[in-house]
């Protein structure tokens, strides 16, 4: 699995034991080199299979959260009075798909580790993933970017498509979308423990 690595990383380790201190928790030590190697991070084009029950498939994980203030971090969490809700059940969102469901960690001694899917239409667990966080990640798979499409390659394809150019609509969006994109997949590196 590939991640955006442009978190902050100062003060990482002091948050943690602050988050652990604060819910009474005791984070896997996989998922703590995690957060002090990564803290987080955008995992774009990252995929995994959920399983065949219950018409789950494959969705993406779109990011983790960070321990650090952002609008993807354990913090915004606590502000939107999510986290307790997870953390009555000893578990600790840990990741997120484009549909808004979780992906929880267990934090306590009967679950600690074990990495399973909440559904937020069910408002439940669905389903166990893996046993470890390590091997939930090992379970990620990011489909590998060669290069984003330039404004002037997507120009070009629409015209050779369809035999005109692009209204100025769509050129506004490309003019947006690529120096994002270039932005997000610039920091990418590959997730090692």
């Amino acid at each position: 699995m590939q991640i955006s690595n442009k978190n902050n990383k100062v003060g990482v380790a002091e948050q943690i034991m602050a988050l652990e201190a604060a819910y009474d928790i005791k984070l896997p030590e996989d998922y703590k080199r995690f957060l002090l190697k990564y803290n987080g991070g955008d995992t774009p084009e990252t995929s995994i299979y959920l399983g065949k029950g219950r018409g789950l498939g494959e969705t993406d994980v779109r990011y983790f959260y960070s321990v650090a203030e952002s609008d993807k971090s354990f913090t915004w969490l606590d502000g939107l009075d999510l986290l307790d809700e997870y953390l009555d059940d000893s578990l600790l969102p840990i990741a997120s798909d484009t549909f808004g469901n979780e992906f929880v960690i267990g934090v306590a001694d009967v679950n600690r580790g074990k990495v399973y899917f909440y559904d937020h239409e069910l408002q439940k667990t669905t389903t166990e993933l893996a046993s470890t966080f390590t091997d939930f990640v090992g379970m990620c798979k990011t489909e590998i970017k060669r290069g984003v499409r330039t404004f002037e390659m997507r120009a070009q394809s629409y015209r050779e498509k369809h035999g005109k150019d692009a209204d100025e609509a769509l050129q506004a969006i490309w003019r947006k979308q690529v120096p994002e994109a270039i932005e997000l997949y610039r920091d990418m590196t590959e997730v090692e423990f």
